[in-house]
């Protein structure tokens, strides 16, 4: 993986708008710089460039969908946040991270209280890097 590689994953995570659409500047920044943490950690297991490549893909697929459910979270019926949990845990776990299920549903359970930087921050807080996973997925 070349430090060129690096910038560009790094170039499109800030230019996805999916990403940070929905959200105000201060808060698709917390997603943004939590993100390019993770680019520039998985940069150091020196994977192919094409792997890295989709690695770096399902990461802004999983950023998108904090977006989503931060942005949606004030509108979403019971059947929504259960839909909601099974793809933010789905896509976690394809980059290599888990979430416990009873974490996420705990903060589903506060995160109506909650302002968008809190529960952005509360929900990436549960991200948690496999030990053995760092192929990406």
């Amino acid at each position: 993986m070349s430090e060129a590689q690096l910038e560009r994953a790094t170039t499109a995570l800030y230019e996805d708008d999916g990403i940070r659409g929905d959200l105000t500047d201060d808060e698709a920044q917390i997603l943004l710089g939590w993100g390019e943490a993770r680019l520039t950690e998985m940069a150091t297991y020196d994977l192919p460039d094409g792997q890295y490549d989709v690695w770096c893909a399902k990461l802004r697929q999983l950023l998108a969908a904090v977006n989503r459910f931060v942005a949606a979270r004030d509108e979403l019926m019971s059947g929504d946040e259960a839909r909601m949990a099974r793809e933010l845990h789905g896509l976690v776990e394809q980059i290599g991270y888990n979430i416990s299920p009873t974490a996420l549903d705990d903060l589903f359970q506060e995160q109506i209280s909650l302002d968008h930087q809190t529960a952005i921050n509360k929900l990436l807080a549960l991200f948690q890097l496999s030990v053995d996973e760092t192929d990406g997925g």
